[in-house]
């Protein structure tokens, strides 16, 4: 099956054929993520007939069929690291300032203020999560074997996604002292303590030439 494929703005270098008249999306994408990763590269972007799709939510009900015009976006997975590493480094001064006005907010018994400013903390958090675990397994790493402070990077990703489980528990309950606990005895001692010594851990780490 004959697609129009282009990357980074220019035709894909290698031939891509797939058998059959239509292909799941996230198959595809799979699929052709495995071509891209024999040339040193990861998909980074990626667009089906002009429409951006996440990359990490692709729709299985969405069908890639002949004729279909392909566009994406590729970079070396460890610049892609890189990046991704220094821009949370470079959030976290935010992050703390939006963990206080939350609890300011629901101090002031100001709720529905609070509950929105979580809602959008709780997306950013949960990008650091996606990033770890992207990272974790682009490059196959053995996270139990990393030291960022106290906690190895294993023990650190694990205590975030259960932090993000209570939060999102919390709030669904509308549970404000339980969220309010959270935020101030979990979440600011991870972001100005262990995250933080934790990125610095994996940023040195993906400065080793042998990436």
């Amino acid at each position: 099956m004959p697609v129009s494929i282009r990357e980074n703005g220019q035709p894909f270098e290698a031939e891509f054929h797939l058998k059959g008249e239509r292909i799941p999306l996230p198959d595809f994408v799979r699929q052709l993520n495995a071509e891209v990763n024999k040339y040193g590269r990861i998909i980074t972007r990626f667009q089906l007939n002009g429409l951006d799709y996440d990359l990490n939510s692709l729709d299985t009900d969405t069908w890639v069929v002949c004729n279909d015009s392909i566009e994406f976006e590729s970079a070396s997975p460890v610049e892609v690291a890189k990046k991704s590493v220094q821009e949370i480094l470079n959030q976290l001064p935010t992050l703390e300032q939006d963990v206080e006005q939350i609890l300011n907010e629901l101090v002031k018994g100001n709720r529905e203020l609070a509950f929105r400013l979580f809602s959008s903390f709780l997306n950013e958090f949960r990008g650091i999560i996606q990033i770890f675990q992207t990272i974790e397994a682009i490059f196959s790493l053995d996270y139990s074997r990393i030291q960022g402070s106290e906690k190895t990077l294993h023990d650190l990703n694990d205590h975030l996604v259960k932090v993000l489980t209570e939060m999102k528990t919390a709030m669904g309950n509308e549970d404000m002292v339980s969220l309010s606990d959270l935020m101030e005895y979990e979440i600011k001692p991870i972001i100005t303590g262990d995250l933080k010594k934790a990125l610095v851990a994996f940023s040195t780490l993906l400065q080793d030439e042998r990436f």
